[in-house]
């Protein structure tokens, strides 16, 4: 079936592109789509690419190579599809998880036009051991993601190292706020 996001064609938003399910993509405003593949050759291998629409040109994104180290190896892409996008669509950020439940998930920050090497942004105080697939995304000057010790933050013009977002205590009560 046809679920594609309409903004697809008009390239004015963020769009997932899932006409084809063995070619998903997002479509982007800067021009580009990005997807995430499995190499062919070693199925161990995971990178995301992004594909320049007025020129056809495909590239791997620098430095955003996945090695899955689990021992069966079995999910389509370890690279998590629920990735955020920034509104003008030149920056990304997508959760790498490995099949080897003792590996710790990664955070990855990319340029969606592949001109820069992507960006290992996981937060390392406090350390979190799972980051949660669809809680990403991006305000206008922040990403934010949920993760297993809580909710980080960064820049989303220039991603760094993701820290801890102090949450006010939410706990409902029945006295006087």
């Amino acid at each position: 079936s046809h679920n594609s996001d309409i903004e697809v064609f008009t390239e004015r938003r963020v769009a997932k592109h899932t006409a084809n399910a063995a070619y998903q993509v997002v479509s982007l405003p800067n021009g580009c789509d990005v997807g995430f593949v499995r190499h062919a050759t070693n199925r161990r291998h995971f990178n995301v690419w992004s594909l320049k629409r007025s020129t056809g040109v495909a590239t791997l994104v620098p430095n955003s190579l996945v090695i899955d180290t689990g021992p069966l190896n079995t999910p389509a892409t370890n690279l998590m599809p629920h990735a955020a996008f920034s509104s003008d669509g030149q920056w990304g950020v997508v959760i790498a998880r490995d099949t080897n439940p003792t590996v710790a998930d990664r955070v990855i920050a990319f340029r969606t036009d592949a001109s820069a090497p992507a960006l290992d942004i996981t937060a390392t105080t406090p350390v979190s051991t799972t980051f949660f697939d669809g809680s990403c995304f991006f305000t206008s000057q922040f990403i934010v993601i949920g993760g297993s010790n809580g909710w980080y933050w960064t820049s989303a013009s220039a991603p760094a190292t993701l820290v801890a977002l102090p949450v006010p205590n939410t706990t409902a009560s029945n006295g006087v706020n």
